[in-house]
């Protein structure tokens, strides 16, 4: 019967970065068909009452609650103050 090679699990990238401080060549973990992304950038949106009513509306018909659209954490998305 033939035996068959198991295949190494790529090493994670907090071991390669340790590789890597310690000065050992680590290009072979690099294909170079990735791509560059920019930084996430955050903005904050005021949104109005009509606005968020539409949301709610919209996300129950996608069924997703609402907060998955606006980046809120799961309680922090209740009726909206008025601002003075």
């Amino acid at each position: 019967m033939k035996q068959t090679r198991e295949s190494k699990k790529a090493p994670s990238a907090e071991s390669i970065a340790k590789m890597a401080d310690r000065g050992e060549d680590v290009s072979r973990f690099f294909t170079n068909r990735g791509k560059m992304m920019q930084p996430i950038q955050r903005v904050n949106v005021d949104f109005t009452a009509s606005m968020l009513q539409e949301l709610r509306r919209v996300s129950s018909t996608l069924r997703h609650p609402a907060w998955e659209f606006t980046d809120f954490l799961p309680g922090s998305f209740g009726p909206v103050e008025p601002a003075c």
